[in-house]
């Protein structure tokens, strides 16, 4: 009996650890959750007035006012009792740890962090974070005497534009993510003079170290890479890394050249494809013309006739050989395996708004697509290439309608190409292309979107006219957003940013 003394006060220290760990959980978690919500109250006010300062696009921001903003709402709400002004770091009479009774501290990030999700790297918007140290009452006991809480809010305003940039690559190493050569003209230029937007943004890190020489590209590698004899004309370059210009290239006509910059996140990835609902789009080449199904190995067109094609899904995708003529009416053609292959002809759309999606068979969408469709080349990704011998002419999606999605309320305005990420090319060794080549004439307006894979536009011989429909131009309107980017050829291309034909990213207000 008397080995069992003792034992009532080892479980009673037991089962009291045991409280404490409860009291700790209910009571601490419970001031936790409180002081989390009163900094709520504090960033979500704070960063909607921060955003009030964006002047997207975003080298006009103005981070000092932002923080200013965000503080003010930070003081109303209890913080910081002892600043004397809105002032950031490294001031001493504003909001910082040392004039708040708690240690409080106000982090503004303009681009936002890696934090925010998606809305990483973005301008156009701003994040608030607000940190304050909560003394613990039992989990002291346990050894936490003091535990930081943070709760952050993301804001935007971009006046319902689409971003900013005509050229955005989203590799973030590797080098010459955004390559340009060829002895013509690259011109980008906003449709307004004067007015915003129309930049180079290239997330490729390599090289991290700028060369020194501000607004200016020098000795390689790099992430943006000038070669040839053609010049590069735009109003603004920024790079992860640094920008590189060799083999006689001229200095770029870009009075901004901003090395280092913030990485800047994919503004699409959450955008989800059109779904595939049956039944298949009409193909005119079929005998008898028939709606297609999964395992049509495509919609072939090899005459030289001209044939008038209605929005759907196309199974097995398009071929085009032997300079037909192909007029698109208006609304979304949803490549489900065989992807677009036009190697010649004329291909218009007839009223200037089509948007083409290249992805996988449903049933079959992913990496194993290859693996298990009964015929891969017809149900499996395939490229977009644009060979456009004579005209190509082809304009995004318009509001309405975006047949067969819908009739009304169209939620791909300004897309024009589009390459599915998730799909089966994406996720190979050989990740899908958008390839257009201009001939006599090309004019193309819209975003082009691949997030995995390829964009190259090869300018013809032609000469632009200012961008007016003509037999002679070399004018695309585009924004290119890619995870790589080739821009090559001999004649003169212009890439005027009009953002009225681009995907719109209607952010405003708090989002996160």
């Amino acid at each position: 009996m008397r080995r069992q003394r003792g034992q009532v006060l080892v479980i009673f220290a037991g089962g009291l650890i045991a409280l404490m760990a409860i009291a700790a959980l209910v009571v601490d978690l419970g001031f936790i959750f409180m002081i989390h919500r009163h900094e709520q109250n504090a960033t979500d006010p704070g960063a909607l007035a921060a955003a009030r300062y964006i002047r997207y696009p975003g080298p006009g921001a103005d981070t000092t006012k932002m923080f200013n903003a965000a503080c003010f709402y930070a003081r109303q709400n209890g913080y910081f009792a002892h600043a004397t002004d809105n002032s950031n770091p490294p001031s001493a009479s504003g909001c910082t740890p040392a004039n708040d009774d708690m240690g409080a501290s106000l982090v503004v990030n303009y681009p936002p962090s890696s934090a925010a999700g998606e809305y990483q790297g973005r301008p156009g918007f701003v994040e608030v974070v607000l940190t304050e140290n909560h003394d613990s009452f039992f989990a002291g006991v346990l050894g936490i005497p003091r535990v930081p809480v943070s709760s952050a809010a993301v804001a935007a305003f971009n006046n319902g534009d689409s971003n900013s940039n005509s050229l955005v690559t989203l590799r973030p190493d590797g080098c010459s993510s955004l390559t340009v050569t060829g002895t013509g003209r690259l011109t980008i230029q906003p449709v307004i003079p004067g007015s915003s937007g129309g930049y180079i943004m290239v997330d490729d890190k390599c090289a991290p170290s700028p060369d020194g020489t501000p607004n200016a590209c020098g000795g390689g590698p790099g992430g943006i890479d000038f070669g040839g004899g053609g010049l590069v004309t735009a109003p603004a370059a920024y790079v992860v890394g640094s920008c590189f210009k060799h083999g006689g290239a001229p200095p770029p006509s870009i009075p901004t050249v901003i090395e280092g910059a913030p990485y800047y996140a994919d503004p699409l990835a959450s955008l989800e494809g059109p779904p595939q609902v049956p039944p298949g789009a009409i193909c005119p080449t079929l005998s008898p013309p028939r709606a297609m199904v999964p395992g049509d190995t495509g919609c072939q067109f090899n005459s030289k006739l001209t044939y008038t094609l209605n929005p759907g899904i196309y199974y097995g995708g398009i071929q085009v050989s032997n300079k037909p003529t192909l007029n698109f009416q208006p609304g979304i053609y949803i490549m489900a395996g065989g992807g677009f292959n036009a190697s010649g002809g004329e291909i218009d759309s007839t009223a200037g708004d089509m948007m083409v999606y290249s992805t996988d068979v449903a049933q079959y969408r992913g990496a194993s697509c290859t693996t298990t469709a009964p015929n891969p080349a017809a149900y499996c990704q395939g490229d977009i290439n644009f060979n456009g011998q004579t005209t190509t002419n082809l304009s995004g999606l318009n509001e309405d309608p975006c047949a067969p999605i819908s009739s009304t309320g169209c939620p791909y305005v300004g897309i024009l190409f589009w390459q599915d990420g998730g799909a089966s090319k994406a996720l190979s060794a050989t990740p899908p292309s958008i390839i257009i080549n201009g001939g006599t004439s090309l004019y193309i307006s819209g975003t082009i979107y691949n997030p995995t894979g390829l964009v190259r536009i090869n300018g013809g011989n032609a000469t632009n006219t200012g961008c007016l429909v003509s037999s002679d131009m070399q004018c695309a309107a585009v924004q290119i957003i890619s995870w790589t980017v080739q821009i090559n050829g001999n004649g003169d291309v212009t890439m005027p940013y009009d953002p009225n034909k681009l995907y719109h990213l209607d952010n405003q207000g708090l989002v996160h």
